[in-house]
């Protein structure tokens, strides 16, 4: 009896295969949705991007602090009207290796593409 109470207890081989399956199967169901999230998370950067440019652009213009350029070095090509209004800004650029363009545009929904390369 003495031998038997100092033998430890140990995971059989059964249920060492149950949780690798276990483990397997919550893997298999958090990869895609991690993805998922850095997707959105990239469209989100690009439209504030877009939305920053605008801003900056619309408050050098409001205060007129130096001649605006319509297209800016980093990406950003500034939309005006036929008045010469700015009236959004369009950004290009490179987020987790692929390449997005962002419009925004005054009173609209902002859109986001994935630009082929």
């Amino acid at each position: 009896m003495k031998k038997q109470e100092k033998q430890k207890q140990r995971f059989t081989l059964v249920e060492m295969i149950c949780v690798i399956a276990l483990m397997s199967i919550l893997m298999a169901a958090a990869v895609p949705s991690y993805k998922n999230i850095q997707e959105k998370a990239a469209k989100r950067v690009a439209i504030s991007n877009a939305q920053a440019a605008y801003t900056a652009e619309s408050a050098d213009r409001a205060l007129r602090l130096e001649e605006a350029e319509e297209e800016l070095q980093d990406g950003v090509t500034i939309l005006e009207d036929r008045n010469g209004e700015v009236e959004g800004a369009v950004w290009e650029g490179v987020i987790y290796g692929k390449y997005y363009k962002a419009t925004y545009r005054l009173g609209e929904d902002p859109t986001v593409e994935v630009v082929e390369q």
